[in-house]
C-alpha cells in the first residue's frame, strides 16, 4: 500500500478567468463590413463616439501597457487632460502620437 499522499490541486477560479469567444456569439460582439466579413477597424475609427479614452483604454488601443502609457502622458508625448480628480487621453491626442512617431521614423530612415 503506497502511503505518499498525492498532492491536491489548485482550484481555478472560473469567476475571474475570461470567457473564451466563441463562432456562435452574436453579431454585436463580431464587427463585420458590408461583404459579410469581420470588420478590421482602422486606428482613427471609433466604435463608440466617446472623445474621452481611459489611460486603459489608450494604452489598449495602442497595444502598450497601462505603466508605458502613463509614462508617455507623464513626459508629454501623449496629451492628457484631467476631468475632477481623472486622467483622461482625448482620442485625437492618440492619432497625433501616432503621427508624430511615424514622421521622427521617416526622418531617421532619410537621414
Amino acid at each position: 500500500m503506497d502511503l505518499r499522499r498525492s498532492r491536491p490541486q489548485p482550484r481555478r477560479n472560473l469567476a475571474l478567468s475570461k470567457p473564451r469567444p466563441s463562432r456562435t456569439d452574436p453579431p454585436h460582439h463580431r464587427p463585420r463590413n458590408d461583404q459579410g466579413d469581420i470588420a478590421v477597424k482602422e486606428f482613427t475609427e471609433t466604435t463608440t463616439h466617446t472623445a474621452l479614452l481611459t489611460v486603459e483604454e489608450a494604452a489598449h488601443r495602442l497595444r502598450i501597457g497601462r505603466t508605458t502609457c502613463y509614462a508617455l502622458i507623464s513626459s508629454g508625448q501623449i496629451e492628457s487632460v484631467t476631468v475632477g480628480r481623472l486622467r483622461r487621453v482625448p482620442v485625437d491626442a492618440l492619432a497625433a502620437y501616432v503621427h508624430r512617431l511615424r514622421a521622427s521614423s521617416r526622418a531617421a530612415l532619410a537621414a
